[in-house]
């Protein structure tokens, strides 16, 4: 149950935020650029107007919730074939299907102003820098 709990929390939160995460985490190990990381998460938002998300972005959010509720009905599926008594399989279900949603919507709450905090303090003024030094050549 722990282990489901861990999988399904993590793939899901890390769906939801993959235009958020994935241009943290390629700038952190040097894959790309900060310009690089900008322009990936930019293609998600709306940057002409408002910042807003994008279409693109609620995709990708729908698809880590469509993920979050797999996990919840292959868990389902899971316990229904349990020697369990009906009692304790209501219960796992419904400890599974809480916790399942408080570890995601957590994980999803900490990497999305973690990313935040990153853009802000190492990829933005990295960005400046890379601009600075382009303008000079």
């Amino acid at each position: 149950m722990i282990k489901d709990i861990v999988k399904y929390s993590l793939i899901s939160s890390v769906t939801a935020l993959f235009c958020c995460v994935a241009p943290s985490v390629f700038f952190i190990l040097g894959i790309g650029s900060a310009t690089f990381a900008f322009s990936f998460a930019d293609s998600f938002y709306n940057v002409d107007t408002d910042g807003s998300p994008n279409i693109f972005s609620w995709i990708i959010r729908l698809i880590g919730l469509l993920i979050l509720c797999y996990g919840i009905y292959s868990f389902n599926i899971k316990e229904s074939c349990s020697l369990n008594s009906p009692r304790q399989k209501k219960i796992n279900k419904l400890i599974f299907g809480i916790s399942l949603i408080f570890i995601s919507f957590s994980l999803y709450a900490i990497w999305y102003f973690g990313t935040t905090w990153i853009f802000d303090n190492f990829i933005g003024p990295a960005r400046e820098e890379e601009f600075k030094l382009i303008s000079f050549l």
